[in-house]
């Protein structure tokens, strides 16, 4: 049995962005007077940011010695640290921005690069049979995108990432739409509580995968936060990045409809249980 560790260059080929390539495109779109105007459209709707925790973005901003992983590690950190309440639901309220940022440029890369990462993919057939020696094979990514899941569909290799149950869920976000069924794999929290997860065996054939730092395609649901994984259509691995953005188009919806609609409230980025 034998086992791969993915860091970030393992997708810099197929064009999705290395950490400081990311950052410098965080930067230059989240400018002070963006981030500025931001937060007045806020203050105008009962939200908005005070003046200290947008100082506090500003500098971790400006300090070119940090990347965005860090950023967010330092936020993590003013959370733990901070005494009082509602600056702690300030920090948490910025933290969950810039998580979601990151999410919806990494999506828009994936989705915009994934002729070219299919058409890179070619040459990475010999996964088959490293994964026929293995049986089956782990693989332990740093990354959030669905390059090896691209792959794998590709090659017909089933993947296995601890969920133990797949799921139809229907899910609509707007009064009068269609229902719109998506199959998921899930996982519920009472079973990552449990320890209980679903790999392939010692002799299976198959890629074990574990998101270290979450995933693309892996959801939160519910007020136990269970989590959900898209799973592809016969195999299909354009389904993949098309069933992702069926389901944030309806998560959009329903953050701004006055009414959700929908069993499923959807987060991403899941933190790891395993």
């Amino acid at each position: 049995m034998k086992a791969i560790f993915l860091g970030a260059g393992a997708s810099c080929d197929c064009g999705m962005p290395l950490v400081w390539q990311l950052t410098a495109v965080i930067r230059k779109w989240l400018t002070k007077d963006k981030l500025k105007g931001f937060n007045q459209n806020w203050k105008k709707q009962g939200q908005g940011w005070s003046d200290e925790i947008i100082l506090r973005l500003n500098g971790l901003l400006d300090n070119e010695k940090i990347h965005y992983e860090q950023i967010i590690g330092c936020l993590e950190d003013d959370f733990l640290k901070e005494g009082n309440e509602q600056k702690r639901e300030e920090i948490h309220a910025v933290h969950s921005f810039l998580l979601d940022s990151v999410y919806e440029l990494l999506l828009e890369t994936q989705v915009k690069n994934l002729s070219y990462t299919m058409s890179v993919l070619e040459g990475f057939k010999g996964l088959k049979k490293l994964v026929e020696e293995s049986r089956p094979l782990w693989v332990f990514s740093l990354n959030h995108d669905l390059v090896l899941e691209l792959l794998a569909a590709r090659l017909s290799i089933p993947v296995k990432s601890g969920f133990k149950e797949v799921v139809r869920i229907s899910m609509r976000s707007t009064m009068g739409e269609g229902q719109n069924f998506l199959s998921f794999e899930r996982l519920s929290r009472e079973d990552i509580k449990r320890g209980q997860y679903k790999f392939f065996e010692s002799g299976e054939y198959g890629i074990n995968l574990l998101k270290i730092h979450g995933s693309l395609d892996i959801f939160g649901q519910g007020d136990d936060l269970n989590y959900l994984k898209i799973l592809p259509i016969n195999e299909n691995p354009l389904s993949y990045v098309e069933q992702l953005e069926k389901v944030n188009t309806i998560n959009h919806n329903l953050v701004l409809s006055t009414e959700i609609l929908s069993n499923v409230v959807v987060w991403n980025f899941s933190p790891a249980d395993f």
